[in-house]
């Protein structure tokens, strides 16, 4: 899956239904962080470790908020963002192809 972000504008990144696939159980108290890597692999400062809010009443919904001013980065750079999860003993990582466009 691939996410575009628009550089310099407000925008949400939304994780929609965070649950078990073994049991199907929503996963409502997570900690859920989000990081940024350039093409080469390094981290955008930025968007290191940015923690995700739960939707409260949502069937494991996450949302990143994001403030324009901190994504005025260049769209001719591949990123990769990387999410994770953890409650309790249950983790969850999951990486998405991001493209910047102005």
């Amino acid at each position: 899956m691939r996410i575009e972000l628009k550089r310099g504008n407000d925008q949400i990144v939304t994780l929609p239904g965070l649950r078990l696939v073994s049991t199907g159980q929503f996963l409502n108290a997570a900690v859920v962080t989000a990081t940024l890597y350039d093409s080469k692999g390094g981290i955008v400062p930025s968007v290191n470790q940015v923690t995700m809010e739960h939707v409260p009443e949502s069937n494991g919904d996450y949302l990143w908020p994001i403030d324009g001013h901190t994504l005025m980065l260049s769209p001719s750079t591949q990123y990769t963002l990387v999410i994770t999860a953890r409650e309790d003993e249950k983790d969850f990582r999951a990486s998405y192809e991001v493209t910047i466009t102005n």
